[in-house]
């Protein structure tokens, strides 16, 4: 998952031709914990080389070049806001931003539990000299790399002859989701003891509301939680990772910042938690991806301080949703609700599978029968 270091990206992506492309082609994990020490200058060109004259390239060439377009078109929207308008939104802005405090809610502690590069941390306990090795778990597209995979710039999404181009010795292991499932059952039953409505996130990440299991225990939050990290690794021999926090936006975020097999504790106090949120990326929060962060770049948004600032251009140039979710994230808030995922209201239902290249369509619409839900 995102780790709060800098992965030395190059920021400045639009002073040569396909600067923008090279940064795009780095991937949705770019900001996954085990790469500060990685040139992401080199790692962009060669990905850019090695998938060059590819339809993936070509691909992603055509939706970095709408993006492009998109940004032009947003940029030339916020020069049409008169000052009026500009003084409007703002005004809009700041009762909104009034709004959200009142309802802030400083009395729950939310845990964000995420395993440390999971899937390769389950085949190293059956393959425990892969520990010392790079290796990736995944053939046409890696699911998840060990660390020191990830300090050649290997990563989760990348395609596993990309992956063979930046490390040579990159050792590749089929998935056995069977293996992980069952492992992540174990991982489950201790995290059940420590908050009963624990919410999966996925396999290998959860939410938990410990605040009942400090109360009883009378115990810190960050002595309840190191106890449940050692436990994990006590019974499972799986390394986990922690954020605390006093809702799951900023435990999520938290959980990143000392990876791997480490936590980090953001207090339930209004004066640190808006400290904390003005230094990070708007590229560490959930729910920003590479193409929202380009757009949010190019208006002057890089940091969560920098959405105060703007604060008057957000809703004319992004919409209401876009408008609101930055609004609560300037603030630290977030949801404190943690409850299992079976009682949530289910609005979609997906899945996804990596295979070979297809291009015959009977094949086609076999592999969309196998791979429908």
């Amino acid at each position: 998952m995102e780790s709060s270091e800098n992965n030395g990206a190059d920021d400045d992506r639009s002073t040569k031709p396909d600067d923008t492309l090279k940064y795009h082609l780095l991937g949705p994990s770019l900001t996954k914990a085990g790469q500060s020490t990685v040139d992401q200058q080199k790692v962009s060109e060669i990905i850019y080389n090695a998938s060059k004259g590819s339809k993936f390239f070509s691909h992603e060439k055509f939706r970095d070049q709408l993006l492009t377009t998109k940004i032009e078109r947003i940029l030339a929207q916020m020069q049409k806001l008169g000052k009026n308008d500009l003084l409007l939104y703002t005004r809009r802005a700041d009762e909104y931003l009034a709004e959200l405090e009142v309802g802030r809610d400083l009395s729950q502690i939310v845990v964000h539990i995420d395993c440390d590069a999971f899937f390769a941390a389950v085949e190293e306990l059956d393959r425990p000299e892969l520990r010392e090795l790079p290796m990736a778990v995944g053939k046409g597209v890696l699911t998840t790399c060990n660390y020191h995979a990830r300090k050649f710039g290997c990563r989760s999404g990348m395609a596993g002859f990309i992956a063979r181009k930046l490390c040579p010795d990159l050792i590749l292991i089929p998935q056995n989701y069977q293996k992980y499932t069952a492992k992540a059952e174990e991982i489950r039953a201790i995290l059940s003891s420590f908050d009963p409505q624990f919410q999966s996130a996925s396999i290998d990440e959860a939410y938990l509301n410990i605040t009942g299991y400090c109360a009883t225990n009378e115990i810190e939050p960050e002595v309840a939680v190191r106890r449940l990290r050692s436990q994990v690794m006590e019974q499972t021999k799986v390394a986990v990772s922690a954020g605390i926090a006093p809702n799951a936006r900023i435990a999520k975020i938290c959980s990143n910042w000392n990876k791997p097999n480490g936590q980090h504790y953001v207090p339930n106090d209004r004066s640190i938690i808006m400290k904390f949120m003005s230094e990070i990326p708007v590229r560490k929060i959930n729910g920003v991806g590479r193409v929202f962060e380009r757009e949010l770049e190019a208006i002057g948004i890089k940091n969560c301080s920098d959405i105060f600032t703007h604060r008057g251009v957000i809703l004319p140039l992004f919409g209401e949703k876009c408008y609101k979710f930055l609004m609560q994230c300037y603030l630290g808030l977030g949801s404190t609700k943690i409850r299992p995922v079976e009682e949530s209201e289910r609005k979609s239902v997906g899945t996804e599978r990596t295979f070979r290249d297809i291009d015959d369509i009977a094949d086609l619409q076999e592999m969309l029968q196998l791979t429908s839900p």
